[in-house]
């Protein structure tokens, strides 16, 4: 059922594509799709100003209880109006750009988003001086890297936005030396770092599957805990009570007789059994009530740790350069991972640090270059961290990745074809399957695949003096076989006004899966964009 709705997703956008390419004339504008900003601008003196504004309806289809065409009402659908606004500036030695974005996420959710790219930048000699709230791209992969580590991602719509759109800026400082001899010394520091952003509305679509069996986990020993503080509450209590009863008893009794040893005695014990069961129950009481306004204004919200500190300070080197037909370059980076790392024994311990961005060193290498028909690229990333060994079940072990691609424009009207390969091996896995903690290790795979491969695919097309495009991408996790497709059509309908129908077919049923939790989430979206 659902790899039929992936195959006729795929079918009609682009049957689409091709009826508007026999069919549209010429008479369409000349800007793509596919430009964030268009040639177009209103200017005041020498400061730019353009942007976009677009809106989008999306239909998720993948609902297994639509079976015929009346229940097509029930299928859920998201609307996501958007604009964007960028003010340039270039002088002869320096320049500055502002970038504000505006959407529902954003104003509701994600405010510091808004301002989405601030930066200023000085050419002094052959230095090259920026600062700001900005973007650094590094690799040579086509919008797919294992080096490129200074931005976090933001994942609330997936990886459905473009790679540089759906990067989150950093404030940063840059400094570029463009030696004469043609190669170049980048240097970048950040001061804090943000982690990777997705929905954290465990009913949403996009709320990653591993962020919800945290949520889960969490809410469910809450829930158990509270259980185990009401009981003993309810135990001291009870006590309490048993004790008050037999001490008033007693007390009863002795008055009525105070020359009674024997109810004098038993009056006494009474007493002090009374007196020794308060402390239990005021202490059990403060207990409950205590867990009972921490569980009541839990939010899962604060459980991340917080970045904005210097631990999180990030540095990183480069140097690139061309040798002969191949640009070449290396670098180096000191940061952490910007996805949490859970460590389950100590929070079934009752320690608060259970959540931790590891520490790490990435050694990258990069290389691109053209052989006959064919752009080559590829990088390679040696990722150190605190767990050499591999035997520290909380840090993630060394590991190395790797991307190799090429896309070649094929001799059928307008087709490129890219084709990428991704990998990534975990160093010293032995050390996880031979451990105690095995299930526990952060790096744990179910499967004892430690040796993760994906392919990524891009077929474009143009029609019509491209006033229609056409893209089929699709991603296959080979090991943890999951796989996804997005067709799209996009036509500029007029001047700088665009229309897309695009969709997605997912199919993960592995949990090791990059996409797995997602396997309902397919859908047919319709997009408008002005480009100004």
């Amino acid at each position: 059922m659902k790899l039929n709705k992936g195959i006729a997703i795929a079918t009609a956008v682009f049957l689409a594509g091709a009826l508007y390419a026999d069919d549209f004339s010429d008479d369409f504008g000349d800007d793509s799709f596919g430009d964030d900003f268009g040639s177009s601008s209103a200017s005041s003196s020498a400061v730019t100003i353009n942007g976009t504004v677009s809106a989008d309806a999306r239909v998720y289809v993948d609902n297994d209880d639509v079976d015929e065409f009346d229940e097509i009402k029930d299928l859920s659908i998201t609307t996501d109006p958007e604009a964007k606004l960028t003010f340039s500036y270039d002088g002869a030695n320096t320049a500055a750009k502002a970038t504000f974005k505006v959407n529902e996420d954003l104003l509701t959710e994600n405010q510091a988003n808004i301002l989405d790219e601030l930066s200023a930048t000085a050419y002094v000699g052959d230095f090259v001086i920026a600062a700001g709230k900005m973007k650094e791209v590094w690799g040579k992969g086509d919008k797919l890297h294992v080096i490129d580590n200074f931005n976090a991602n933001d994942y609330t719509d997936f990886i459905i936005p473009d790679y540089i759109d759906r990067r989150v800026a950093e404030p940063m400082a840059r400094v570029t030396w463009n030696a004469p001899s043609g190669f170049s010394i980048e240097g970048v520091c950040t001061p804090t770092m943000t982690a990777d952003q997705f929905d954290t509305d465990t009913d949403s679509a996009w709320c990653p599957y591993t962020y919800k069996t945290l949520v889960s986990t969490l809410e469910s020993d809450m829930t158990t805990t509270l259980g185990e503080y009401a009981v003993a509450a309810d135990s001291a209590a009870y006590d309490l009570y048993a004790a008050e009863d037999a001490y008033e008893a007693a007390k009863a009794k002795y008055e009525e007789d105070t020359s009674n040893t024997a109810n004098a005695a038993t009056y006494a014990t009474a007493a002090s059994t009374y007196s020794s069961a308060v402390e239990p129950y005021e202490t059990a009481l403060s207990n409950y009530l205590t867990y009972l306004s921490y569980a009541s204004s839990f939010s899962a919200d604060d459980i991340l740790p917080d970045t904005d500190s210097l631990e999180y300070a990030q540095a990183g080197l480069r140097v690139t350069g061309t040798l002969g037909p191949v640009d070449l370059g290396a670098s180096y980076y000191y940061g952490h991972y910007k996805t949490v790392s859970f460590d389950a024994i100590s929070y079934d311990a009752g320690s608060d640090d259970y959540l931790n961005y590891d520490q790490k060193q990435t050694f990258g290498l990069e290389a691109a270059g053209v052989l006959s028909m064919f752009n080559l690229r590829s990088e390679l990333a040696y990722n150190l961290t605190d767990d050499t060994d591999g035997d520290d079940y909380a840090v993630h072990n060394n590991s190395i990745a790797w991307l190799a691609g090429f896309d070649v424009d094929l001799p059928i009207n307008n087709v490129n074809f890219n084709i990428q390969e991704t990998g990534t091996y975990i160093l010293n896995n032995d050390e996880i399957t031979d451990s105690t903690y095995e299930t526990y290790d952060v790096d744990y795979n179910s499967d004892d695949n430690y040796c993760i491969n994906k392919i990524v695919v891009s077929l474009t097309d143009s029609f019509n003096h491209e006033k229609i495009k056409t893209e089929l991408n699709g991603v296959w996790g080979i090991e943890n076989e999951e796989f996804l497709i997005m067709p799209k059509v996009t036509v500029n309908v007029a001047d700088d006004f665009d229309v897309a129908l695009s969709g997605l077919y997912i199919n993960s049923e592995n949990k090791n899966g990059e996409f797995y939790g997602y396997d309902d989430n397919s859908y047919v979206q319709v997009a408008a964009k002005y480009t100004f």
